[in-house]
């Protein structure tokens, strides 16, 4: 309510210490964690893992090997996109120039040019 005062970000309880918390940390876990997150809020202090050099070489491998996976995806999906572009581009020439659907509008030279964009510009943008 408005005349609740909010807490800060800062003092909000972390997700282990919340009540509805029914996870398996151990008190010792729990205060680990506390400690590593008291060292992150000194003032030049930092969490063990703040960059990737300090990380264990299991770890970052297996992160890059996840940034590989997500940039194949979704060059693959933006790979499908420009092709289902480029193919609606080909239909609208072909049906300007009466190869697919017979057009009695042959002398429309919009429909050439939004064809043609839709062959280039994916290519581009």
């Amino acid at each position: 309510m408005f005349w609740r005062k909010k807490k800060d970000p800062e003092e909000q309880i972390p997700w282990y210490r919340q009540r509805g918390y029914k996870g398996n940390l151990a008190e010792d876990e729990k205060r680990e964690l506390d400690s590593l997150r008291w060292l992150a809020q000194q003032p030049g202090g930092k969490h063990p893992a703040a960059e990737f050099s300090d990380l264990a070489d299991e770890v970052r491998s297996y992160i890059i090997k996840l940034e590989f996976e997500l940039r194949d995806e979704r060059e693959s999906r933006l790979m499908g996109r420009v092709a289902l572009a480029f193919c609606f581009g080909v239909f609208l020439l072909a049906s300007y120039f009466g190869w697919f659907v017979p057009t009695t509008h042959q002398d429309s030279t919009a429909s050439l040019f939004v064809g043609l964009l839709f062959i280039v510009f994916p290519w581009f943008f």
